[in-house]
């Protein structure tokens, strides 16, 4: 869909996504329990929704965000999203509890009004003479010189692919170690909230190019409870593996999102915005991709054993990042010295 955003206004493809993901939320609303049925349906609306939404959104997010202020936006939105991650759930249950399906489909679809309501404040068009050429994007990156620099992005999405299954290890983990998943939004929030006070504190106290020891921290942590949680499956050890995950990939996604929606400006390649968010997805989701498969060939096979051994292997994504991350900031300010 890149290229369809490339070519038109890509805050209609924005709002696209923003209904079909209302409407998402409506069809889980009504079919409940009888989801399983229409699964397929489900898994189509919902990868078009987020499809459309994200294929706008991050282009949007790269053309309107100037680069000087491009951490602290990360930082807002990590904060916002996890605050939503935690406090929408719950509002839905409650609301679901007092009232009916009915009621919280109205709810929804205010807060879907509100979105498309607020996506009139933002003015991004298209650059002038840009039209969605991937290959010749490349070419021109080596003809420019800029290839090197970018293509330190692409290896930390790469790596950055991986943390994306965590989330769904974490809630089978949880339904395993509580036989339920009553607790799963309790630890979440927990998670997300102690993610947000590391990432705000590891955005005020540390520098471009200067992180690698914290980077270190974050990068193999995961992989020592990774450790832990593969021999020893329990109610502390699984909530330490979930604090501990979110944070190294809170922190990890931080550091990647700011290179992603600059780095492009810094190159001088402002037009092939389209493409590079193209580049950094096919990257994500590439991994993303692998790493699900393998989640399902290694649970159908060998049940706990296989997740266990999944962990394991996903845990190896956090000190790939690390060194990704830390490759990719040393360049960075490589090339701000020589620049100033």
């Amino acid at each position: 869909f890149s290229g369809i955003v490339d070519s038109t206004n890509r805050v209609w493809i924005y709002r696209l996504g923003v209904l079909l993901n209302g409407a998402f939320v409506v069809m889980i609303l009504f079919v409940g329990k009888d989801l399983a049925k229409y699964s397929t349906l489900a898994g189509f609306i919902y990868g078009l929704a987020q499809t459309l939404y994200y294929a706008a959104y991050n282009v949007m997010k790269c053309e309107v965000i100037p680069k000087a202020h491009a951490d602290r936006f990360i930082v807002w939105e990590s904060v916002l999203n996890r605050f939503i991650k935690i406090s929408f759930p719950v509002i839905i249950g409650a609301i679901i509890d007092v009232s009916s399906y009915g009621y919280t489909s109205i709810l929804v679809l205010v807060i879907v009004a509100i979105q498309l309501l607020f996506s009139f404040f933002v003015k991004c068009y298209k650059p002038d003479g840009s039209k969605f050429q991937l290959f010749s994007y490349i070419k021109l990156m080596k003809e420019r010189g800029a290839y090197k620099r970018i293509k330190n992005v692409y290896l930390v999405a790469l790596s950055y692919g991986g943390t994306a299954i965590h989330t769904s290890l974490v809630s089978l983990l949880a339904i395993y170690t509580f036989k339920t998943n009553l607790n799963l939004g309790i630890f979440t929030a927990l998670a997300s909230l102690v993610a947000v006070l590391i990432v705000a504190l590891f955005k005020r106290f540390t520098k471009l190019g200067k992180r690698i020891p914290w980077l270190v921290i974050f990068g193999f942590l995961p992989v020592a409870i990774s450790i832990v949680v593969a021999i020893f499956i329990n109610k502390t050890t699984f909530i330490l593996f979930s604090i501990i995950m979110e944070i190294s990939a809170c922190v990890f996604s931080y550091c990647f999102e700011i290179q992603r929606i600059t780095i492009l400006k810094k190159s001088g390649l402002y037009e092939y915005i389209a493409e590079h968010q193209t580049m950094n997805e096919l990257c994500i989701n590439f991994v993303r991709i692998v790493t699900f498969c393998l989640m399902l060939v290694l649970g159908v096979t060998l049940g706990m054993l296989g997740i266990k051994i999944l962990i394991g292997i996903v845990s190896i994504t956090y000190p790939a990042l690390c060194l990704a991350v830390s490759r990719q900031e040393r360049a960075e300010l490589r090339s701000l010295e020589t620049t100033n």
